[in-house]
């Protein structure tokens, strides 16, 4: 091997050290990334990509009277997300029509997603007096948000907690 294609070499070499566009020899996007982001690979794309693995907050959903519903209110809740997985808990305040009834109440998430069936969320909620019976959590995929339902015993506004999952899809 002559002295020049080892300086070739010796040069394509450098000139891969310095160059961050490629790992593994698939290409690396060139979107910045932002606090706490790991690299992770993207199938569509087809490159690296800065990924968010865990993150937690809180948030404030919106509360939607589907059914047997006078009022509802929300308040500050707390999620974790864990790359796709999102666990979401918090309490509202409910206010059945009467009781006796199918009840079912909407929730916003914290993370937009594309559910396609009920079983993409699951949960339950139950009041904090334990003077009713506990609600199901599923999935609306109708409308992409969490739905409450339940048969409440009393008609007075009660205090609901609540934990569910969900993936972003």
């Amino acid at each position: 091997m002559s002295v020049e294609s080892r300086l070739k070499d010796v040069e394509e070499s450098l000139r891969l050290l310095r160059d961050a566009n490629r790992l593994q020899g698939r290409r690396v996007s060139a979107t910045a990334p932002t606090d706490n982001d790991h690299i992770g690979w993207n199938a569509t794309t087809k490159k690296w990509e800065p990924k968010t693995i865990i993150t937690s907050g809180t948030f404030t959903p919106t509360l939607i009277a589907v059914t047997n519903i006078d009022g509802a209110t929300a308040y500050l809740c707390h999620y974790l997300r864990v790359g796709d997985v999102v666990t979401f808990s918090g309490k509202v305040d409910v206010n059945p029509t009467s009781a006796g009834s199918a009840t079912t109440l909407g929730m916003t998430l914290p993370f937009s997603t594309n559910f396609g069936n009920d079983f993409e969320c699951a949960g339950a909620g139950a009041y904090a007096a334990a003077t009713s019976r506990p609600a199901a959590i599923i999935a609306d995929a109708t409308n992409n948000r969490a739905t409450f339902q339940w048969v409440p015993e009393h008609s007075d506004s009660q205090r609901m907690m609540f934990t569910l999952t969900y993936q972003v899809i």
